[in-house]
């Protein structure tokens, strides 16, 4: 079973030959043990061969080498844990990072996650340093001290705790491995030739820690910033001031070198700026199949997460490289992205690249509505029928607080299972409410709506309505209507779009619960709308406007309105930022479906694909049929096994 689509299998191998044969390297060298030479240098005779390694790799190359082989040497040397090589598969994306840190100055670094951006760069930085860690600072910056032990700075603690040849001092309550004697009152400033963790964390505490950079001095100083898209765009500015340091030719060092490491998200963050490329058209002029470029300060790399070693291998042996990305991880964001490899999330996590214009930012698309059956209808031709007539109606009411101000927009729909057992939700109409002038607001709106909800069959509890801001109101009028027509008008839902998400399962395919995928209420609202077309849950969505003949109103909003991905979590806009880049006002009517859908929710919609409902089914009826067979086959307590009941009966039942 192939989990990789085709064109992926055919552009990855060009990439990783092409490194591989520019270079020499090959699995058998790569592989091969360190040999023993001293590189013509007498005083050098008498070292380790790490410390041989090491001179050269500091003086920039001995023997014919660059310093790229000697600090491959010294990584075989001090950790012979590092996987260059596996099972005769080569780790191209680790020696492409090193190449690049031995290489430039001011490096992006740029991927998917697993792709192996981190562990490389932390072998980098502690041979860099270990080379000469008399005369070399490495700041080493993520989001939080708490962040750092699950970040880079972890790894380059657990390559020091493992490492053959102990360099320096590990002070833990310090964040800190220094060079020389350690003293409990040592300040930070102390600790000049060092590799250590800083935060960098939001607003002014993380001002404050790039401030500490200002004035250090030292040979050689590394500024590695870790998860850099999560930083503010000021972090990289540290840098300026650091530019003041001597540069000793003799070590054959630079002054300074910033890398930034991060999967790509906003061209305008901290991490898109640094990778920008140096090109008139910025972005455009690079793709997800470009592997580095030269930005407007120096350099970057590309780590597409669909060219990883893992696919050299043979999709049926174990895996080469288990921490970086492979065919079945990929497959299942593919799954978890409804097979949409141009979704927003599949691009940030699998691909690793700026998402370009094709990639899917809006909650819907028309093409999306129309692949998914959401527009089309219910016991139409070729269309699956209602299972019964009786069905549950709903409704999401979108208020509007004053006579003149937004419109009050209410969306009907029935919640239902299809003869194919498969539970859906049908929307059947939009109705939008005004107040008169001079007349109580509420009360007019009331009576309007709740006329409304009993015209179509709607139960009180199955009314679902906004009470953000001051609906509250509004819930009050609804209420006191409506009890004068039925005693259970008291339980009609109020629905809060404020908070936090709730703990409810996103569907079958994204397992996480809603408040670890959505960053505010409001967006889980919104994005289980997606999830509900992606599922193929709904059917008879409005395309067309019957009144102007152009997009309905519905649709138009639900395929006007952004989302992104911030961490691990979605996030749209908020909604005076959809006024201000659309103009086209407050989506009332998109809101109002949105409370529909919840409605549905709660009336028991399950967000499960079609797939995942037929292999349910399969499992049910498999665990019927071994219900059956226990019951055929039994145990007499006489010594006979044999047949007890008629098994057409216990099929049939």
């Amino acid at each position: 079973m192939s989990y990789i689509p085709p064109r992926v299998l055919k552009k990855r191998p060009l990439v990783n030959e092409r490194i591989t044969e520019l270079y020499g390297w090959t699995a058998e060298s790569l592989a091969a043990s360190v040999p023993d030479d001293f590189y013509g240098i007498k005083e050098l005779k008498n070292q380790a061969q790490y410390f041989r390694e090491a001179y050269a790799y500091r003086l920039g190359g001995l023997g014919g080498h660059d310093k790229l082989y000697h600090l491959i040497n010294m990584i075989k040397l001090d950790l012979p844990f590092f996987q260059f090589v596996s099972r005769g598969h080569i780790n191209v994306n680790a020696l492409r990072v090193l190449k690049a840190c031995v290489e430039h100055d001011d490096l992006g670094v740029a991927g998917a996650a697993s792709t192996g951006k981190t562990y490389p760069v932390g072998a980098y930085i502690l041979q860099d340093w270990k080379s000469a860690p008399h005369a070399t600072l490495s700041f080493v910056c993520t989001t939080s001290m708490a962040a750092s032990e699950d970040r880079i700075w972890g790894a380059i603690v657990k390559m020091w705790q493992n490492s053959v040849h102990k360099i320096g001092t590990y002070v833990p309550h310090k964040y800190v491995i220094t060079w020389g004697k350690f003293s409990e009152s040592a300040s930070d400033r102390d600790f000049n030739a060092s590799i250590k963790a800083l935060a960098i964390e939001e607003g002014r505490e993380g001002k404050k820690a790039i401030d500490t950079l200002r004035g250090r001095k030292q040979y050689n100083v590394r500024l590695v910033f870790d998860e850099l898209p999560e930083m503010e765009i000021y972090v990289t500015q540290g840098a300026i001031n650091l530019e003041a340091n001597t540069r000793d030719e003799q070590i054959n060092a630079w002054g300074l070198q910033v890398i930034g490491i991060g999967n790509p998200h906003d061209p305008n963050d901290a991490h898109g700026q640094m990778c920008q490329p140096d090109h008139a058209l910025g972005f455009k002029s690079v793709t997800k199949e470009t592997p580095e470029w030269k930005t407007r300060t120096g350099w970057c790399i590309f780590l597409n997460g669909e060219w990883s070693p893992n696919f050299e291998a043979d999709e049926n042996e174990p895996l080469p490289f288990p921490r970086l990305t492979n065919r079945r991880g990929l497959a299942n964001m593919l799954k978890r992205c409804h097979n949409n490899e141009n979704s927003l999330e599949y691009w940030r996590n699998a691909i690793g690249f700026w998402p370009d214009s094709s990639v899917i930012k809006t909650i819907l698309t028309i093409e999306l509505i129309q692949a998914k059956n959401a527009d089309k209808g219910v016991s139409g031709k070729d269309q699956p029928k209602w299972r019964t007539i009786t069905r549950r109606k709903i409704c999401g009411f979108d208020t509007g607080f004053t006579a003149g101000g937004d419109k009050c927009v209410a969306n009907f729909g029935e919640v239902g299972k299809l003869t194919n057992g498969r539970m859906i939700v049908a929307w059947m109409a939009e109705r939008t409410y005004h107040a008169e002038i001079g007349k109580v607001f509420e009360d007019t709106i009331a009576k309007q709506l709740v006329d409304d909800c009993i015209l179509f069959g709607v139960e009180p509890k199955d009314l679902g309505i906004d009470i953000s801001g001051d609906g509250g109101k509004m819930l009050a009028a609804i209420i006191r209507y409506w009890i004068t027509k039925n005693p259970t008008a008291a339980e009609v839902f109020a629905i809060s779009s404020t908070g936090t998400p709730t703990e409810r399962i996103v569907s079958n395919v994204d397992k996480r619960k809603c408040c670890d995928a959505f960053d505010r209420r409001v967006t889980e609202y919104w994005m289980m709308v997606r999830e509900s077309v992606l599922c193929e849950i709904v059917r008879n969505m409005p395309l067309v406007n019957e009144t102007d003949g152009g997009l309905h109103p519905i649709v138009d909003q639900l395929c006007s309105r952004i989302y992104e991905v911030r961490g691990k979590k979605f996030s749209i806009e908020t909604k005076d930022d959809y006024k201000e880049r659309t103009s086209k006002g407050s989506p009332d009517n998109a809101d109002a479906f949105v409370y529909m859908i919840e409605m549905a929710r709660r009336a028991g919609l399950t967000f499960e694909t079609p797939d995942d409902r037929d292999r349910r089914e399969e499992r049910s009826e498999y665990r019927k049929e071994q219900s059956v067979h226990s019951r055929l086959y039994t145990y007499s307590g006489d010594g006979d096994w044999g047949e007890r009941e008629d098994p057409d009966d216990l099929l049939a039942a």
